[in-house]
């Protein structure tokens, strides 16, 4: 059965695997690319500052990332045990559908790629914040990608 994609997805997916495509080619390198997916993250946030507030717990940090910066819908299931915020994403996500289009792992593509930009986008809220994922849990591996976000 083929998926259905909005058309909003078709064209994110569509820009991300233009941007995978420069990476397979040589013409970009996977830093390059986290560090303008790093610098358009803190950029929305600078410009969406009337969102911060003084402390944010963990789980408004995550929200505040996954709903209103990346504009996800569901797919998302959250548990917090004290520091530890605990995240399995089943959302849509246009690195999984163009990693899978051209074949690459999304265990390189989301830890050199998307993880960089998750992490400064985290401590740019609180520097006590750390972004990190269980790459044994990352989808199309795993039914879930599991995340973690910590107080330290």
């Amino acid at each position: 059965m083929t998926k259905r994609f909005t058309q909003k997805q078709r064209e994110a997916i569509e820009e991300k695997v233009e941007q995978l495509q420069k990476i397979i080619d040589g013409t970009l390198k996977s830093e390059e690319l986290a560090n303008m997916i790093t610098e358009r993250r803190l950029s929305w946030l600078k410009g969406n500052r009337n969102l911060l507030t003084e402390h944010l717990s963990l789980k408004d940090a995550y929200e505040l990332c996954v709903y209103h910066h990346m504009k996800t819908e569901d797919g998302i299931a959250m548990s917090t045990n004290g520091n530890l915020l605990t995240v399995e994403c089943r959302n849509f996500c246009p690195y999984l559908e163009a990693s899978k289009i051209l074949g690459l792992d999304t265990r390189f593509v989301c830890r050199e790629i998307g993880e960089p930009s998750l992490r400064a986008f985290f401590q740019h809220i609180s520097p006590r914040f750390y972004f990190s994922r269980d790459y044994s849990k990352i989808r199309p591996y795993s039914d879930f990608c599991l995340e973690f976000l910590e107080e330290r």
